[in-house]
């Protein structure tokens, strides 16, 4: 499913500044109600480990 997504949002062979246009026209709940759970694991553990450090 991720990379048939992918394929719909991008242009195979097109710049990475293709990627982040498209990026921007995507609302934050449809970037974190589609993300991959790794991805939102891996966000979680780096929130965790930011809200450790001293401000």
């Amino acid at each position: 499913m991720l990379f048939s997504t992918y394929h719909q949002r991008f242009k195979l062979g097109s710049k990475p500044a293709a990627h982040i246009e498209a990026l921007t026209q995507l609302r934050d709940t449809e970037l974190l109600e589609n993300m991959p759970e790794s991805l939102s694991r891996l966000a979680d553990a780096v929130i965790a480990k930011l809200e450790e450090l001293p401000e």
